[in-house]
């Protein structure tokens, strides 16, 4: 008994091409026979597993990296407290010396909301500390400027060791801590944190040598680094 036309015998043949086929390159067209796998067209296996030696894995696995990074980057900088963590800061000597937060201790060169909350928790001065004056050096800038003239009741080194310490407790990110290229007789010690407003910011604190009353001036300003893009 003679086959159909366009069939085999043994039903594994290649049937008339029916709406919806598409033809493959190099003229292979899908085999609906009952002999061949379900996951292959005419030899060509068709479950597109991706290999991990693959440029498309490469690409794929860099980019969940990225996207991890960034979503870990982002929860730390979210969850930044608003107010001071802190009491007290111990000296390299063992000295311990209350702090007072720089929410309060800084309120004169609040202006607007800025410094940020969360840059304000992460400041403090000792115990004791009094303001003298305060400048606004932004200028026409956009970005905030300021600074504050203190004195404190610690001598100079006991304040450059203060400054150093409480840097490294709360989360900045120490840039220069030595003599002030400016005035070599003072100590400047300039630190950066990032903030929940998207913005990093810089502390730098410059102490001077004690005055004839015993107290000790420095100088803090805070100012929010300009966005380089």
């Amino acid at each position: 008994m003679s086959s159909p036309p366009g069939s085999s015998p043994g039903g594994g043949g290649t049937l008339p091409r029916a709406p919806g086929d598409t033809p493959l390159g190099g003229g292979l067209e899908v085999t609906r026979g009952r002999g061949a796998p379900p996951d292959r067209l005419d030899g060509v296996p068709t479950t597109g597993k991706l290999s991990f030696r693959s440029p498309a894995f490469v690409v794929l696995a860099l980019a969940v990296v990225i996207l991890v990074v960034g979503f870990t980057a982002s929860a730390i900088v979210t969850s930044a407290p608003t107010t001071l963590t802190i009491r007290s800061l111990r000296l390299k000597d063992g000295t311990v010396v209350p702090v007072q937060p720089g929410a309060s201790a800084l309120k004169p060169i609040e202006t607007l909301g800025q410094p940020p909350p969360d840059i304000l928790a992460s400041l403090a001065v000792p115990t004791g500390t009094r303001t003298v004056s305060s400048t606004n050096s932004a200028g026409g800038a956009s970005q905030y400027n300021e600074t504050i003239d203190m004195e404190s009741p610690l001598d100079g080194a006991e304040l450059h060791a203060f400054f150093t310490a409480e840097f490294a407790t709360l989360g900045w990110m120490t840039d220069h801590n030595g003599a002030d290229p400016g005035q070599p007789q003072d100590i400047e010690v300039l630190a950066e944190k990032g903030s929940t407003d998207g913005y990093y910011w810089e502390c730098g604190v410059v102490i001077s040598p004690e005055s004839a009353t015993g107290a000790t001036p420095f100088a803090l300003t805070i100012f929010e680094v300009p966005d380089s893009s």
